[in-house]
């Protein structure tokens, strides 16, 4: 029966609402079994088991949710960061008795997840020269003041567009890992050597055709000599 499930997953969306379940009720290996069946990268399977990661694929919410509270005590439960998951959603949850900041939170591409991927890229911009290219420091500390004004920027920033592209991109990335695989080359060349075959043949054919229309015009043709087994002409055949 698992089995078939798993061969049932076509969307980003219906591998990561199976994945959420599977991760609730702890069956890890099975998560492990879905993701080989549907060649997600093992890097990414590790993270989202460790909790990471808030989808097995990037391809947008699995759940809409009628309140703040329950998206983001749900989020904090798949997450499993006490040190700082859980620190940053409590955080949310004081500041969302403003209706305006709470109706932002709700927004279906919003995640706790992206907000502290959102914190991480803060804290690298501190440590890296203006190209960001490389680190000018080793680490850097971060007040709590300045994580809770970075979390409150992710929630006011107008990002949908931005996400919705990166959602596309990774379900076009998905769907082309578990493509079948195309027989495009050898039915290419199977292809052009039938077309060929196909040719000489023909070319064979209006040869012969040529030939026996030779025959028949000299077999035809009257003789006016006296010999006549002498036949003005020849067929060549090439």
């Amino acid at each position: 029966m698992v089995e078939k499930i798993y061969d049932k997953v076509g969307s980003v969306q219906e591998i990561n609402g199976i994945a959420a379940d599977l991760r609730r009720i702890g069956l890890i290996e099975e998560i492990k079994i879905l993701a080989e069946k549907n060649n997600i990268p093992t890097d990414d399977v590790k993270d989202y088991l460790k909790g990471k990661r808030y989808f097995l694929v990037d391809g947008g919410n699995a759940k809409t949710y009628e309140t703040v509270r329950s998206k983001l005590l749900d989020e904090m439960g798949i997450l499993n960061d006490p040190q700082f998951g859980d620190v940053v959603g409590q955080y949310l949850l004081q500041n969302c008795e403003d209706s305006g900041f709470s109706g932002r939170v709700l927004l279906n591409h919003k995640t706790l997840q992206r907000c502290i991927e959102y914190l991480m890229n803060k804290a690298q911009e501190m440590v890296t020269d203006e190209e960001g290219k490389r680190p000018q420091k080793n680490c850097v500390a971060v007040g709590e003041d300045m994580v809770y004004q970075w979390a409150s920027e992710y929630y006011e920033l107008d990002d949908a567009e931005e996400v919705s592209k990166a959602v596309q991109e990774a379900e076009k990335k998905f769907l082309e890992r578990n493509a079948p695989k195309s027989l495009t080359g050898k039915a290419g060349k199977k292809s052009s050597s039938a077309k060929r075959i196909g040719k000489k043949k023909t070319a064979s054919y209006e040869l012969a055709s040529q030939m026996e229309d030779s025959i028949k015009a000299v077999a035809e043709k009257k003789v006016l000599k006296e010999d006549k087994g002498q036949i003005e002409g020849q067929v060549s055949l090439f």
